[in-house]
């Protein structure tokens, strides 16, 4: 890949492992591939017309289509179109510059009013608690490298050193370095201490504060119960004497 890069003039840019959030627009493009080839499987029809009729096509958010940024002209399809809307028409380059960052800007802004949480940043050497995808666990490490926006490396006590984006981070204060295997994953009293709210795949949960007059379940209850155990409220009606 990058003996590629340096041939084409390119820079090569990564993401984090399992964060797609971070090359959405990548994910969305390979998504419009897949279902073209979906349809025209289904269909039985040729992919270069599918094609041709994406290149016509506005991209979301812009007034022109990928052939009028590219060619300055829309493409000759099967849809009967007047003549006039062939004919060469130069779009102005800042006019789309434009439009990109007015588009960009509306969406980070809707983002920003429903995302409350803030973004923690670490420094090289900071000790931290980083989630295993797979098996759930919070495990201890070492920051070793900051990689770009919210991506770092990192050291684990068994001698790994991976890439984890900071949403799968979170900051761990010991009073002495990490220099045993066994404590590569965290007990239970630990990992109770750590917030487990993952932006990209759990939904944060609540804790509904308990009514003043409900009893504790150690306790036992005069009134009734549901068929779980837990003491039934009542509800206050107005009533006539």
């Amino acid at each position: 890949m990058s003996k590629f890069a340096g041939e084409y003039n390119f820079k090569v840019t990564t993401a984090s492992p399992h964060h797609c959030q971070s090359r959405g627009m990548v994910e969305k493009a390979v998504g419009i591939v897949k279902d073209m080839f979906k349809k025209c499987t289904y269909e039985g029809k040729d992919i270069n017309l599918y094609l041709l009729n994406y290149r016509n096509s506005p991209v979301a958010g812009l007034p022109w289509s990928p052939s009028q940024l590219l060619f300055s002209r829309n493409l000759r399809s099967k849809l009967p179109v007047p003549s006039n809307h062939l004919l060469p028409a130069v779009v102005d380059p800042s006019r789309v510059s434009t439009e990109m960052s007015r588009h960009q800007n509306d969406q980070a802004s809707w983002y920003n009013k429903t995302s409350t949480k803030k973004s923690t940043e670490f420094q090289v050497g900071d000790q931290v608690l980083v989630r295993n995808i797979k098996t759930k666990v919070w495990e201890r490490g070492e920051v070793i490298e900051r990689l770009g926006f919210r991506s770092y490396k990192i050291r684990f006590v068994n001698g790994n050193i991976l890439r984890r984006n900071a949403v799968y981070m979170r900051q761990f204060k010991c009073e002495s370095p990490v220099n045993d295997v066994n404590d590569y994953v965290l007990s239970e009293d630990e990992a109770s201490h750590i917030d487990d709210h993952i932006d990209d795949d759990e939904e944060l949960q609540e804790e509904l504060p308990l009514p003043s007059d409900q009893e504790d379940e150690g306790s036992p209850s005069s009134g009734p119960t549901s068929r779980f155990g837990r003491p039934l409220r009542q509800p206050d009606r107005w009533t006539y004497n």
